[in-house]
């Protein structure tokens, strides 16, 4: 079966379809990740082939518009408005370079992102296929959707919160999306609204720790939770950090992945004084925030960039971003996590991180301050039960075998519902 995952997004974004790809890969599959340029050597290196779509992530957070949609935080409104701005001018060679590398196919896997074509290319072809996402976005009763606060309002405020998010996508991208639809795919515009959609029983597997965020007692049997998509890639480190590692006490780890920074030399600054004043060791990453670009002392460790697998169980404690993969591998790696989210799910993932009890309640990134940082480190490299708590959350992650649960879902239900489907028409 010749299978196209699209995957729309940054680095953090792309990273867990690959281990998935090579999951079905080497279950029998015929897989082909279809994604951004500048990931063609990461994709293909782990033995995956390639398809190009159009844009460029890196560019457009690094430019102006992509600085000011990082600065627009947690709110949801002026979040989506502002991403619909940055895409518009990319989205129809978007969907052409979409279409084309799903021609041929006989099953589609898709992105949170690129939702807007995954059902459409299968309703286009009559191919099976499902959402492959890292966040949570079906309607529940028992939390809000990712973007909204969590408050004590019950079950109606969290279902309204999906019914707001819904009708905000739907006014801002439904019109291009039926646009696409009657224009590259010759299909009739959609008779449903996105509320309507997302109330559709398309099958989706969700690559996250059940032992995070448990599934929902009222998701339906075409929803899944697996676990974390993990890569693990071969890693061969420089001898001078091994030999820096090796030289005195665990270190902590700051690093805050792909979000750019107008002023990285005060956030350097902040990171530098809490270091000092916590008077631990620190690995910082410079990232695409180019903290760390100061001199530094013996007991400050810079390096570009490392894989986190290899890294994170070696540290104290973590301080990033709160990306949904940079969590995960935080999480698995059985250490406290502090996290400085920045804006759409990152500041749910640092909720769930302190209501599971292995960090610190998390810092909102306007919020980072020498202050607030060492508080939170050394609430980390001190407190016992958060440790503890890491650790065996950490445990429980290993234990899981999500791209295997991915795989046998597939399987199990999206084949057999789509071949079902068939045999009735």
């Amino acid at each position: 079966m010749k299978m196209t995952l699209i995957a729309i997004g940054s680095r953090g974004d792309i990273q867990p379809y690959i281990p998935l790809a090579i999951g079905f890969r080497d279950a029998g599959y015929d897989i082909t990740i279809a994604t951004h340029e500048p990931y063609r050597d990461f994709v293909t290196r782990n033995g995956i082939q390639f398809a190009p779509i159009a844009g460029d992530p890196r560019q457009i957070m690094e430019g102006e518009g992509g600085l000011e949609w990082i600065e627009t935080g947690g709110n949801p409104l002026t979040t989506m408005s502002k991403m619909r701005e940055l895409v518009m001018p990319l989205i129809m060679d978007m969907s052409q370079t979409i279409i084309d590398a799903c021609e041929g196919s006989d099953a589609i896997l898709y992105s949170t992102l690129a939702f807007m074509a995954g059902p459409s290319l299968m309703e286009k072809h009559q191919i099976p296929g499902m959402g492959v996402y890292l966040q949570a976005v079906n309607p529940t009763s028992e939390y809000p959707f990712f973007m909204f606060p969590e408050l004590p309002f019950g079950s109606l405020y969290n279902r309204l919160s999906y019914h707001a998010i819904n009708t905000v996508t739907g006014l801002l991208f439904r019109s291009i999306m039926n646009d696409i639809r009657q224009e590259f795919l010759d299909l009739p515009p959609f008779s449903h609204n996105f509320n309507q959609m997302m109330s559709l029983p398309y099958p989706v597997v969700y690559g996250y720790s059940p032992s995070v965020q448990p599934q929902p007692s009222d998701w339906g049997e075409h929803l899944k939770v697996t676990g974390y998509w993990f890569l693990d890639e071969a890693y061969d480190p420089p001898q001078n950090l091994v030999d820096w590692l090796a030289s005195g006490e665990k270190p902590i780890y700051v690093g805050f992945g792909s979000m750019t920074n107008r002023n990285p030399d005060a956030t350097t600054e902040i990171v530098l004084k809490a270091v000092e004043e916590t008077g631990v060791r620190c690995v910082i990453l410079t990232g695409c925030a180019g903290i760390g670009n100061a001199d530094t002392p013996d007991d400050i460790y810079v390096i570009d960039s490392v894989p986190h697998h290899w890294l994170f169980p070696q540290m104290q404690a973590v301080v990033h971003h709160g990306g949904a993969g940079t969590t995960a591998a935080g999480l698995r790696a059985g250490v406290p996590s502090i996290l400085v989210p920045h804006f759409v799910d990152q500041p749910y993932w640092g909720r769930r991180v302190a209501s599971s009890g292995v960090g610190p309640a998390p810092i909102p990134r306007n919020q980072l301050s020498v202050e607030t940082l060492s508080r939170a480190i050394k609430r980390a490299i001190y407190d016992k039960p958060m440790q503890a708590k890491a650790a065996e959350l950490g445990k429980r992650i290993r234990a899981e075998n999500g791209v295997e649960n991915a795989v046998q879902f597939f399987e199990d239900y999206v084949l057999k519902h789509y071949t079902m489907k068939l045999s009735k028409n």
